[in-house]
């Protein structure tokens, strides 16, 4: 399960359409819309608790804040070091927002580096 979960976490695009603006996406794949879900019931579009919401929309979950908070090429905002970033997701861990065993990989992989590598090229 860990090696499935980061070879997942390392595939997740960041950069994924929001239901809202792409129906399509969400008949296409229906974790497009879950990964705005949140383990405290908190999210939408359904208000999914723990375990209703799929493993890869968890990922996805992070994946997507993660990007959000760092993204330099959003005009309504500047990006945030990834220090903070990852300082935000974890206040979202320690809440019961975000699946704590999922960020720890996320964390151990370093998986943003490989947003940074791309970056680069």
């Amino acid at each position: 399960m860990h090696h499935d979960a980061i070879e997942t976490l390392q595939t997740v695009h960041p950069r994924h359409v929001d239901i809202e603006q792409d129906q399509a996406a969400f008949a296409r794949d229906p974790t497009v819309a879950q990964h705005r879900e949140r383990l405290d019931g908190t999210g939408y579009p359904s208000q999914l608790r723990g375990d209703q919401i799929p493993v890869a929309a968890r990922m996805m979950a992070i994946a997507d804040i993660y990007d959000a908070l760092t993204a330099k090429d959003r005009p309504y905002k500047k990006a945030i070091p990834v220090e903070k970033a990852l300082a935000i997701l974890s206040d979202d861990v320690q809440r019961g927002q975000l699946d704590r065993n999922l960020f720890d990989i996320f964390c151990a992989a370093r998986v943003w580096t490989l947003a940074q590598k791309s970056e680069r090229k």
